[in-house]
């Protein structure tokens, strides 16, 4: 919603300030076919230079700029909580009691509980892969860092893919 309130609230102040300035806002008006070309173009490059893959992908994180953030403080607590009981489970039965729990996130009575977790699968899969990974055993602290490391890479290249095509047709 701040966005839409961002982009109305920008565009009403170009158009006050060039009034301002002794501007006509009947150019505006007259040059809608050069929209036409500017936008359109635009969006021909976008789709021939990234694909329909990137552009359902970018629809979706449009989409997802127009609703609020999940994570609140309480969002967050819930969190602390979660991961408290999990790791209490692992503490009084061993890490081997917690296979359930990671295996399926949403069927687990702990995990399954927070719900903005279970559906955040970035958060969920790091997670439960990373505890599967502890539960394997045989992975050193510094491994297990670095496997780490690189996971969340990957997971942050993926993020960039629609903002790099973004950026790129900006450019272009």
């Amino acid at each position: 919603m701040i966005t839409i309130v961002g982009i109305l609230l920008g565009l009403i102040c170009i158009m006050a300030g060039y009034l301002l300035h002794g501007g006509q806002i009947g150019i505006f008006i007259e040059a809608w076919t050069e929209y036409i070309v500017i936008i359109g173009g635009a969006f021909g490059i976008f789709l021939a230079g990234n694909g329909i893959t990137v552009l359902k992908m970018t629809i979706a994180a449009v989409l997802a700029l127009l609703k609020p953030s999940p994570y609140t403080k309480e969002e967050f607590l819930k969190l602390l909580v979660m991961l408290y009981q999990i790791f209490s489970v692992a503490r009084r039965d061993g890490l081997l009691a917690m296979e359930e729990h990671v295996e399926n996130p949403e069927k687990s009575p702990i995990l399954g509980k927070n719900k903005t977790f279970v559906h955040d699968h970035h958060a969920a899969h790091f997670f439960c892969d990373t505890m599967k990974v502890i539960m394997s055993g045989g992975v050193t602290p510094h491994d297990l860092s670095d496997m780490m490391e690189i996971d969340l890479e990957n997971m942050h290249k993926e993020e960039h893919v629609v903002p790099d095509a973004i950026q790129n047709a900006a450019d272009a």
